[in-house]
């Protein structure tokens, strides 16, 4: 849920979106385990953030 909030909501804010992705990556993290595609999703959204 958190991801797809930080997906739609967002756009163009990366300080306030970058609590929430970290936020789903260690959801995803430890629910699913370091190679769900879920995981994959939120680190790759993370990695965006910070390059922007």
């Amino acid at each position: 849920m958190a991801l797809q909030q930080v997906r739609g909501g967002s756009r163009g804010r990366a300080p306030e979106a970058r609590p929430l992705a970290a936020s789903a990556y260690d959801t995803c993290l430890a629910a699913f385990g370091p190679d769900a595609i879920r995981t994959d999703e939120a680190r790759t959204l993370l990695a965006r953030i910070d390059h922007t």
